[in-house]
């Protein structure tokens, strides 16, 4: 798949002449100690392994596990609110389920393999645009540990496949720039049309790739026909048109579907970028931590400019274009929404990290304590994925409420839609339900003595003590003579955990509460004096902060 150093070192494009590299000898003396790329890609294998096979379905990936169970043609033909969005990639779950089973590890197996398989790509194309061989090794380093493409690289969706088919497809491109061949041509628009087709936000890369074979197909040749031009282009267009063809049948039979899809999760144009600094938090780090790896972006594209302004007009298409096309669009997600939205920028952003520490080649101290210092960076993000895997044991927690709850009990998981727990209730998923359902479905059966098993992630400061722990999830067990009493227990017992102030940590206890007491006709005032603390602890909260103004004029009239 990478051609050699040497070969690497001989890329000339068209009426360019050579990329700007550097010196075999400097480059790869500096700094002594770089692990070689097989330690290092065993090395992020590994960490995918360990992260996929501990944790259970998480979030959203659940919505990836209940779609399974649908036929193909539903998979095919429809898109959904909220987590039918990748159909042939949820097809393709279902298939590998089917074969070799569904322990999250081997659902996970696709992606997780796609992450890793990115990294070759953006050594490739370090050492297409003549970082040579340090950058390679150092652009490799940094994509085993950015914690957001390990993240997604054991997340049973279709972002890590997004990753490896823009890294992929540029790589591709580039060679054919070189010399522009089928095979090339053809490897390129497979890997456009599998990004496509798993999922549709890839037309972000497809039009920066677009961009970058525009300008240097073009550019160079303006003493050249433009019917030579046109032929010559022919190796890529052909290949590209042909493989995105099925993924475009695919967008325009569900597209009414995507459509209202969009109303139901966007809010106005992003012209204030509100989602940047929940971005930036992804791909960067929170708080200070977010500096490091910004001003190394920032120089690595600095450096391109200076030294090789091919590189950084590449660069800067890469990242710019998918952001003013989202722009365009004339809708914005939630901010986390869009940071995954834009996660085909991610290899653009790596490579300019890259770019950068190379530039320090001459010092090695500052280049050793530059990958150190974005790696320690990049640890508390890492470390929030282990503590999913490990502190918070939802496997467990899905064994013993299995063989405790009975037909008639319920359980309620106030901030995670019952999510985290479907996985281990496939036979009865009836019984975990939404907090504003638990009452409605009482008044229907007319039923008396109840059970109620409430599971979240923080401890309350009420009346009722823990009935099990498993790390950081709490059971509680209310038993009362109706559910309406048990509803009772449970808003006394979240009044008391909230004391009366906004918190941004506990958004989800308080708008349990408010359910409860919407649904119970509770006393107006206290019922009023929830909801402003809900409100104010949401607005403090990351989603709130960053949450466009339409959105929060609709949710809070």
């Amino acid at each position: 798949m990478l051609l050699t150093l040497r070969q690497e070192l001989s890329i000339r494009w068209h009426g360019y002449g050579s990329i700007r590299v550097n010196k075999p000898g400097t480059d790869t003396q500096y700094p002594r100690g770089l692990p070689p790329f097989p330690v290092v890609l065993a090395a992020a294998f590994l960490l995918r392994m360990v992260l996929a096979w501990k944790l259970p379905l998480l979030g959203d990936e659940v919505g990836t596990w209940i779609y399974m169970g649908r036929d193909a043609r539903t998979l095919l033909t429809e898109f959904r609110e909220p987590w039918l969005s990748m159909g042939p990639f949820i097809l393709l779950c279902k298939i590998i389920g089917a074969v070799f089973g569904e322990h999250p590890l081997i659902l996970r197996l696709p992606v997780l393999l796609a992450g890793v398989a990115t990294l070759p790509y953006l050594a490739g194309i370090v050492r297409r645009l003549g970082g040579g061989e340090l950058a390679a090794r150092l652009v490799v380093i940094l994509g085993a540990f950015h914690p957001y493409l390990v993240s997604q690289s054991v997340n049973l969706r279709s972002y890590a496949l997004l990753i490896f088919c823009t890294a992929g497809g540029l790589y591709y491109l580039l060679r054919w720039l070189e010399q522009r061949t089928w095979s090339s041509g053809f490897l390129c628009g497979a890997l456009c049309g599998l990004g496509w087709l798993s999922h549709f936000n890839m037309v972000y890369a497809l039009a920066a790739l677009g961009a970058i074979g525009a300008w240097g197909a073009c550019t160079p040749w303006s003493h050249v026909r433009m019917r030579s031009r046109l032929w010559d282009i022919r190796s890529i267009v052909v290949p590209v048109i042909l493989f995105l063809l099925p993924a475009a049948l695919y967008h325009a039979q569900v597209w009414s579907d995507m459509l209202h899809f969009r109303q139901a999760w966007s809010g106005p144009a992003p012209s204030t970028v509100d989602y940047l600094p929940e971005w930036a938090r992804s791909f960067f780090g929170s708080g200070w931590w977010v500096y490091p790896s910004l001003f190394l972006t920032l120089g690595g594209w600095i450096h391109a400019v200076r030294h090789s302004p091919r590189v950084a007009i590449i660069l800067a298409l890469g990242v710019v274009v998918p952001m003013v096309l989202y722009a365009a669009t004339g809708a914005q997600h939630y901010p986390w929404g869009s940071t995954r939205l834009l996660v085909v920028v991610l290899p653009f952003l790596l490579i300019q990290m890259a770019l950068a520490l190379s530039a320090l080649r001459q010092f090695p101290h500052a280049l050793w304590g530059g990958l150190c210092l974005v790696l320690a960076s990049w640890a508390p993000g890492l470390e929030a994925k282990w503590k999913d895997a490990t502190q918070f044991p939802w496997r467990d927690v899905q064994s013993y409420l299995a063989t405790v709850v009975g037909d008639q009990q319920r359980i309620l998981a106030p901030g995670h839609g019952q999510l985290h727990l479907m996985p281990g209730f496939r036979e009865t998923p009836w019984k975990l339900m939404a907090v504003n359902d638990y009452l409605a479905e009482a008044e229907a059966a007319k039923q008396a003595a109840s059970v109620l098993f409430l599971v979240t992630t923080q401890r309350l400061d009420g009346r009722t003590e823990p009935h099990k722990e498993f790390g950081e999830v709490f059971i509680y067990r209310y038993e009362g003579d109706s559910r309406r009493e048990i509803a009772v227990d449970i808003v006394r017992d979240i009044q008391q955990t909230l004391h009366g102030e906004a918190n941004p940590n506990r958004v989800a206890l308080a708008q349990s509460a408010l359910d409860l007491m919407m649904a119970l006709a509770w006393n107006p005032a206290e019922t009023l004096e929830m909801q402003q603390l809900y409100f104010h602890s949401l607005l403090q909260s990351s989603r709130g902060r960053f949450m466009p103004i339409a959105q929060r004029e609709k949710l809070f009239p």
